[in-house]
């Protein structure tokens, strides 16, 4: 028997094992509920170990090849990992000390700069969705209006009560197409999760087999 197969067994075991202690209401299900997750933990720390290696030797590939003022970019983020992982080992990672001073004045600006970039994607997203070309594009369109002026204080006295509709619009329609679209998400999981298990998916030399 190769590794690929050995790999194949163990996940459709483990796998298994998963999906069996949900529906067994003992105490030896729940002990293999806590020791799959603990082993879960494990395999995250070290999948986490990969991701850095793998991200610090692309930005490794990225120094070397970049020329003039674009190689800052990699010496930046070295210098911001090495950062974050002294003062994460030195010293304690509570609210006020130097991890979380760095956390909230260098890395939470960051993001917030990344998202405020990506509204003005989202924005010119919006205005080709909003195009009036069919009637679901009109209703995206009407609905869009509604829930803008709904939330600005200049809609309400616009017009009168809106934000009223621009709720009902949040509880209702909103939650039934949330819950489908969650619905269709957790039925796809499963399928690629049981394809996962007995060895349909997987790594690319499982498939040349």
């Amino acid at each position: 028997m190769n590794r690929d197969n050995r790999l194949r067994i163990m996940v459709l075991i483990l796998g298994l094992l998963a999906i069996l202690q949900f529906f067994i209401p003992h105490n030896t299900g729940r002990w293999i509920n806590r020791f799959l997750l603990d082993w879960l933990v494990i395999l995250e720390f070290f999948a986490l170990i990969a991701g850095i290696v793998a991200l610090v030797r692309g930005q490794l590939i990225s120094l070397r090849k970049t020329q003039g003022n674009a190689r800052i970019y990699p010496g930046l983020f070295f210098v911001g990992l090495a950062i974050m992982i002294v003062t994460g080992l030195v010293g304690p990672i509570a609210e006020g000390s130097l991890f979380d001073t760095c956390f909230r004045w260098f890395l939470q600006p960051l993001q917030s700069t990344l998202f405020s970039l990506l509204a003005f994607y989202m924005a010119y997203a919006a205005f080709r969705s909003f195009r009036l070309k069919s009637a679901p594009a009109t209703i995206l369109l009407l609905s869009a209006v509604i829930m803008l002026m709904g939330r600005m204080p200049l809609g309400e006295r616009v017009i009168p009560n809106i934000s009223l509709f621009a709720n009902w619009i949040v509880r209702v329609p909103n939650v039934g197409s949330t819950r489908g679209l969650w619905i269709g998400i957790g039925l796809a999981g499963i399928a690629t999760a049981m394809r996962v298990i007995i060895g349909i998916e997987g790594p690319a030399s499982w498939r040349r087999r």
